[in-house]
């Protein structure tokens, strides 16, 4: 696996996430199916601290841009960014760095997950 840009999808991982999922609901799985299936397949880049945020990032703008967001997806997603967890592809490389700016506070984060936000 390797990212070879800034970009969350300049990352092998991230993009094999999106595919797999895609594929899965293309073929006819419910939502619940696919995500449980990649989330089985991507057991190992779970248990990497340099992975699973990429993994979850990535899981979550695919459901999102699917309108199949699940919340605990959504949830783990957002606890990435607000904790500013990085990973390769996902933010700044530099060990102990942090992902500059994307912090949510008290409201701003509510109206990020309100629907119709």
């Amino acid at each position: 696996m390797g990212a070879w840009g800034p970009g969350l999808f300049s990352d092998d991982l991230a993009c094999d996430v999106r595919d797999e999922y895609r594929e899965l609901i293309e073929d006819g799985a419910t939502d619940e199916e696919a995500r449980r299936r990649v989330v089985e397949s991507y057991s190992e880049a779970l248990d990497d601290p340099g992975e699973a945020p990429v993994f979850w990032l990535a899981l979550a703008v695919t459901e999102s841009k699917l309108g199949r967001l699940d919340a605990v997806v959504r949830d783990r997603a957002l606890g990435i960014i607000e904790r500013g967890d990085d990973g390769p592809g996902v933010g700044v490389q530099e060990e102990g760095s942090r992902l500059p700016g994307c912090r949510f506070h008290g409201s701003r984060r509510h109206d990020r997950t309100s629907p119709g936000r």
